[in-house]
């Protein structure tokens, strides 16, 4: 269905799929420095007051963000293996060797690489 803006054909709303609707809002954002909102709709022969919604939307997650990553909850809490004896791993960090002799959590190596490239 459509109606009719400034003399104009102009689809509604919810004749464009969601794909259609990424993709405006894409190139909305490569180009909105040159060009403003209203020039931009008025080329496509969308409503601006639409395209907001369409903006207003995505900033607010109801929009798909095609190309982003999505955090995941972890369901399953992952195995600890088990080290009796020997060495567990290796780590060298900017010429500096960590040896590891059992398993240590991300946080320690996270706080240890901190402290080595502080250095």
């Amino acid at each position: 269905m459509e109606y009719t803006e400034s003399n104009k054909s102009v689809k509604k709303s919810s004749d464009w799929k969601p794909e259609e609707i990424l993709g405006f809002l894409q190139e909305f954002d490569a180009c909105k420095s040159e060009i403003g909102l209203t020039k931009f709709c008025q080329d496509r022969q969308l409503s601006p007051t639409t395209f907001r919604s369409w903006i207003k939307k995505r900033r607010n997650g109801g929009l798909p963000s095609k190309g982003k990553f999505i955090e995941l909850p972890l369901a399953v809490q992952p195995e600890v293996p088990s080290v009796s004896e020997g060495l567990f791993a290796s780590i060298c960090i900017n010429g500096i060797e960590v040896k590891l002799h059992q398993y240590v959590g991300p946080d320690y190596l996270h706080v240890l690489l901190n402290k080595t490239s502080a250095q």
